[in-house]
């Protein structure tokens, strides 16, 4: 999709990142599978979808992948990323990397 493509902007009051699971048709079946959504709030408030994808499941790897590509398209600051769930070791590398970013700059 064209907009998938486009660049973002560099900044972002928060990011909110959620799944919604629904029945999908692959072939003769049906499944249910996550929808993985990305909006983010401009500084103006305005809201905006950042992406949009479907994966058999939700992860950390799909979440990591997700946020890499959004990074890639050009955003490089978030103020606050809302989730409602994710699986503990994606939390602990992010804390890591917070940690990293807080304490090169001191």
């Amino acid at each position: 999709m064209t907009y998938e493509k486009r660049l973002l902007d560099a900044y972002y009051k928060v990011v909110y990142c959620d799944v919604l699971y629904t029945n999908l048709k692959r072939a003769n079946s049906y499944s249910k599978e996550a929808v993985h959504i990305i909006y983010g709030l401009k500084d103006d408030n305005t809201r905006e979808l950042r992406l949009l994808d479907v994966n058999p499941t939700e992860s950390s790897k799909a979440w990591g992948e997700y946020l890499d590509k959004i990074r890639k398209r050009g955003v490089e600051q978030v103020d606050l990323i809302v989730l409602d769930s994710i699986p503990p070791i994606f939390l602990k590398k992010s804390a890591n990397v917070i940690h990293r970013q807080i304490f090169s700059n001191v």
